[in-house]
């Protein structure tokens, strides 16, 4: 049987990275799927996967391992990173690039607006002492932003970017309808929070790294804050859910606190429709506005009935007197008729006795 220290880079390492470059995050249940799928595709044919749990995980750590190395020219990397709220593991392909805002700007899954909104909601969150906001917060950041090229988003839009951030992982919703920062954010951003987001992140006293949601520290003159996960493993030596703070002797609790205030279920974040439903879903009710309005005078129209009738009083009365006028005008013109043809029919008569005297 191959050892799996043994094992050269090749097809199975290229599955991996391709299953990887096609989703950029997925959880521990998707990593094991796409190793599974990758294994199909070993160049060594007497390659047997490791059974042990432990055996598993080092052979899972020596792939990306390999596959970090041929990434490493192009500033990719596979990283490891855990959810502040319950600790689950996801995988990233982060970006290594140093992370400038000319160097965002370029990139095609937001455009120059949407970015700007991003740093806006990013900092929003930040700020807050909970480390959250509400759905309709986040939504009504869009009327504080600057004109960007003489333009900014609009609620529609800023919903849709939402969406994607939650799609993406970059933001996740937390107890029902808020929005806080995810796994992917604080892991593949996490100089760029360092360097544009200047004194508004906290770092973890255990690890070090970026905190947004973790276990603070109560004792006085201290506000150390920790990682979820960081204090758990701190916990394990008491044997209980507590661990002393690394800069005073306070025991901390390894639960992220949340004022009950704080949380109005709003329920899951759902996007609004874009503008092109809006646009079909008003082309669609003119249409049935129309059919209810003029739908019963064309059918009457096509059986030879009369339309009905519309007019107000007031065009009724002048309709009327209309008709009355134009029925004396018609009267008027009549009587001139006839009598213009009496008088017609008296000279032919006169005439006729006139020649008739002279042939007398």
């Amino acid at each position: 049987m191959g050892e799996y220290s043994d094992l050269e880079y090749g097809d199975m390492h290229r599955v991996f990275l391709q299953g990887m470059m096609s989703r950029c995050v997925l959880d521990f249940r998707q990593v094991n799927e796409l190793l599974s799928a990758a294994l199909d595709h070993c160049d060594d044919e007497h390659f047997r996967f490791p059974d042990k749990k432990e055996e598993k995980r080092n052979f899972l750590s020596k792939l990306i391992s390999d596959i970090n190395g041929k990434l490493s020219e192009l500033n990719l990397q596979i990283k490891k990173g855990l959810d502040e709220d319950d600790g689950s593991n996801f995988f990233i392909l982060a970006n290594l690039s140093k992370r400038t805002k000319e160097l965002a700007r370029i990139q095609t899954q937001f455009n120059a607006e949407e970015f700007d909104y991003i740093e806006l909601l990013v900092r929003e969150i930040l700020n807050t002492d909970h480390k959250f906001i509400s759905s309709k917060a986040a939504l009504n950041l869009c009327l504080d932003m600057e004109l960007v090229n003489g333009k900014r988003i609009n609620m529609t839009q800023a919903d849709t970017c939402i969406y994607k951030l939650l799609q993406g992982i970059w933001l996740k919703d937390v107890h029902g309808g808020k929005l806080a920062l995810g796994v992917r954010f604080l892991t593949e951003m996490d100089d760029y929070i360092r360097d544009y987001l200047d004194g508004e992140y906290e770092v973890c006293g255990a690890c070090r790294k970026v905190v947004s949601r973790g276990c603070r520290c109560e004792g006085e003159d201290c506000d150390t804050i920790y990682h979820r996960h960081c204090g758990q493993k701190m916990a394990k030596k008491r044997g209980d859910n507590k661990f002393k703070c690394i800069k005073c002797p306070e025991l901390i609790e390894a639960e992220i606190y949340v004022d009950p205030a704080l949380i109005a279920v709003e329920g899951p974040f759902v996007p609004g429709p874009t503008a092109k439903e809006i646009g079909d879903r008003i082309r669609v009710g003119l249409e049935e506005a129309e059919r209810e309005i003029y739908g019963d005078e064309e059918t009457s129209s096509q059986e030879g009935e009369t339309y009905p009738n519309t007019e107000t009083e007031d065009e009724s009365e002048m309709s009327e007197r209309r008709d009355t006028t134009s029925q004396d005008e018609s009267d008027h013109h009549t009587d001139n008729d006839t009598f213009n043809r009496r008088k017609r029919k008296r000279i032919v008569t006169s005439q006729d006795s006139s020649d008739n005297e002279m042939d007398d």
